[in-house]
């Protein structure tokens, strides 16, 4: 399977802070051969249309959105039996199996990731994901969409973009933004003390640190069960840890981890999301699985290597074995 930057999409499973977009899902129609949904997006006046096919042994994903001055076509990656698959980029046409265009691949994403119609793009997909619930372990085209939308959350050309976006839109240009790609005013109190945005006023807790050097409130139930302070999606309790009863369930070959601190210290490594947000329906669960843990092992110290890059031993999202 031929590898290239965009794979770096469909691999990282970092954790980011996100910038609450205020994104409504608009239209969702299904037919015999694809799904069309279009997502409103006005805090940053743009409306995304978002394209799926699966269908007789050819699958496609395409993005597309209408901001105010013109509709762009963002990227359409389509994949046909046995192994064929091709990618358009702002406009490029590119095929997969040439290693000899990853230069040009790389400038193409680096010109979308700075346009700040497509910012939202990950909040859209995780609005998607939570509210429509569509299975990425049953469609090649869904699972693409959603390996693109978490590694792209914490890519850091995206990143400023929306930052940049969310300030433009929100038409104050004084913001200050912390260390971890965090924004606030310089006049938020936690700020002011520790250099940190959004910060929590813990009143009348008290604001600790784990020995990791995070802080968080001393209310905080991961912190006062583990004294740890890394934000956990409460569904990774459900599977991992000591079982006490036959509920924790793991779906496609999917994995516990006993040691539910050391897991959780480890960023819940290999769980599909973000970090240890879950993302349920990207395999079903919030258990470990092959494929995540594959795209961690090369992609989350460093999505620009050469490994990550080229998605060395990483499961095709658009084959059988996509979890």
């Amino acid at each position: 399977m031929k590898i290239l930057l965009l794979a770096c999409w469909l691999s990282l499973t970092l954790c980011a802070s996100s910038l609450s977009s205020g994104c409504e899902i608009t239209s969702n129609l299904l037919d015999d051969q694809e799904r069309n949904i279009e997502v409103d997006c006005p805090a940053e006046g743009v409306k995304f249309h978002i394209k799926l096919m699966d269908n007789n042994g050819t699958s496609s994903l395409d993005i597309a959105g209408k901001g105010p001055e013109q509709t762009t076509k963002f990227f359409t990656v389509t994949r046909q039996e046995p192994n064929i698959m091709t990618l358009i980029l702002n406009g490029r046409w590119f095929d997969l199996s040439n290693s000899s265009s990853v230069a040009e691949e790389h400038d193409a994403l680096e010109i979308l990731l700075e346009n700040p119609d497509f910012a939202p793009f990950p909040e859209v997909v995780r609005l998607i994901h939570d509210e429509l619930e569509l299975p990425g372990w049953e469609y090649p085209s869904v699972m693409f969409m959603y390996q693109a939308a978490m590694a792209l959350s914490n890519h850091p050309s995206l990143r400023e973009t929306r930052q940049r976006a969310r300030r433009n839109a929100v038409g104050y240009e004084g913001l200050v933004i912390d260390e971890n790609g965090n924004w606030c005013s310089p006049t938020d109190y936690m700020y002011h003390l520790y250099r940190y945005c959004s910060r929590p006023i813990c009143y009348p807790y008290d604001i600790v640190t784990d020995e990791n050097g995070n802080w968080c409130c001393s209310n905080y139930y991961i912190y006062r069960k583990y004294r740890l302070c890394t934000r956990v999606d409460r569904k990774v309790f459900h599977y991992h840890g000591e079982p006490s009863d036959d509920t924790k369930v793991c779906k496609h070959n999917g994995t516990p981890k006993q040691n539910l601190r050391g897991f959780i210290e480890n960023d819940c490594y290999g769980m599909c999301g973000l970090g240890c947000d879950c993302w349920t329906f990207v395999c079903g669960d919030c258990c470990v699985h092959s494929g995540c843990q594959k795209h961690d092992d090369h992609c989350r110290e460093d999505f620009t290597s050469e490994e990550c890059l080229k998605l060395k031993d990483s499961p095709n999202p658009f084959t059988k074995n996509r979890c």
